[in-house]
């Protein structure tokens, strides 16, 4: 049995999460189209200070639902703590890739459809 380093359990949970938080959030407003919601013509953060209507704070706004998540993915390291971590070159490990055998026998019913996908 492989160990696991912590903090690729971190970086592995911490994108589970934001991918659970992004699902519910991204038909939240289906009305809105890609340019309506752009951060710069929204005005998000922009100015020194920002306007208090157009900012962007963690953890007391809501900086992760529509139409401030494209702002605030962006700019994560700026909401979060977040810290560079190098590798040395000598010292990798090759990804183990198993690909399914028989990958078309895999099934799921996507959200709001009640018919299967393979």
């Amino acid at each position: 049995m492989q160990r696991i380093n912590g903090s690729k359990v971190l970086t592995l949970s911490t994108a589970v999460a934001l991918t659970l938080l992004v699902l519910p959030v991204t038909a939240a407003n289906p009305t809105m189209s890609a340019q309506d919601s752009d951060p710069v013509k929204m005005g998000w953060m922009q100015g020194f200070p920002p306007a208090q209507s157009k900012r962007i704070t963690q953890p007391d706004s809501n900086f992760f639902s529509f139409p401030k998540l494209r702002w605030s993915v962006c700019n994560m390291r700026q909401l979060l703590p977040t810290t560079n971590i190098n590798r040395a070159i000598s010292h990798y490990q090759p990804l183990v890739f198993s690909p399914l055998a028989n990958i078309d026998e895999l099934r799921f019913t996507p959200l709001n459809s009640n018919q299967t996908m393979t």
